[in-house]
């Protein structure tokens, strides 16, 4: 919706912005970066499950535009995350 985001998905990588929509199928590795200061995106989950992860690991909005601090990035909760919600922490950053 805003802003511009590098996926991988499987083999393919690319680069989204407003207009572009992206399909991730369950079971192909994913992983994305933003490649802008901020992005606003919609995600939709089928079949729903996967939104329990932001639920528990987002960072709640407040009164700031601003985004958290990226030390706030805690990678023991991210790896509990993934067992409850279903998904696999795998490879490395898109783009590095």
């Amino acid at each position: 919706m805003a802003g511009r985001i590098r996926f991988r998905v499987g083999d393919d990588e690319f680069v989204a912005g407003p207009g572009d929509w992206v399909w991730q199928p369950q079971g192909v590795p994913q992983s994305f970066r933003l490649e802008s200061d901020t992005a606003h995106v919609l995600v939709i989950f089928t079949p729903a499950g996967m939104e329990h992860m932001f639920e528990e690991g987002g960072v709640p909005v407040d009164d700031s535009t601003e985004p958290p601090p990226q030390d706030e990035y805690d990678l023991d909760l991210v790896l509990a995350l993934q067992r409850q919600s279903g998904f696999e922490v795998v490879g490395q950053q898109v783009g590095a």
